[in-house]
């Protein structure tokens, strides 16, 4: 199968892609960028998921699971208390894993053996090979240890 078919096959939404996280699963954001829609599309399943543990190791978007009251649902784990956690925080409602510099943090169980792992990387280029764009910083080592990684395609990603 040429690598386009695979990747056409492979490419569906972000509500879609998200539905391969349960209740109970542990979720590991790579270092960097955020992949937004499909933040969005874990937050928005809300009602129907129960103790989720989501690692961002530098949180810079606002989902919306950084608010009071979504505890049942997602339980957060960071290395970075940067402005968006910092009520969080300082709450203690969330935890506080200490890293490296790199982001690698290979024995935090959330990271060690993450269900689901998300990321972002740039669109495949006439190979079909994908960047994770400008900083790698231990991407490949969440994604070789999560039993499924599901990656947003962003155009705008440097390759």
């Amino acid at each position: 199968m040429a690598w386009q078919e695979e990747y056409a096959r492979k490419t569906v939404s972000a509500e879609e892609a998200v539905k391969v996280v349960k209740s109970g699963d542990r979720v590991s954001f790579t270092y960097g960028r955020e992949p937004r829609a499909l933040g969005y599309a874990l937050v928005a399943r809300l009602d129907e998921l129960k103790d989720v543990r989501i690692f961002v190791r530098t949180p810079s978007v606002d989902f919306g699971w950084y608010s009071p009251g979504l505890e049942d649902s997602f339980k957060i784990d960071t290395s970075y208390v940067l402005p968006v956690v910092r009520d969080m925080a300082s709450e203690k409602r969330c935890d506080f894993v200490i890293g490296g510099m790199l982001g690698i943090v290979s024995e935090h169980p959330v990271v060690a053996d993450a269900d689901v792992a998300l990321t972002e990387v740039s669109p495949p280029d006439s190979h079909g090979f994908c960047s994770f764009g400008a900083s790698v910083w231990g991407k490949k080592e969440v994604v070789r240890r999560a039993k499924k990684t599901i990656a947003e395609a962003n155009k705008n990603l440097i390759r």
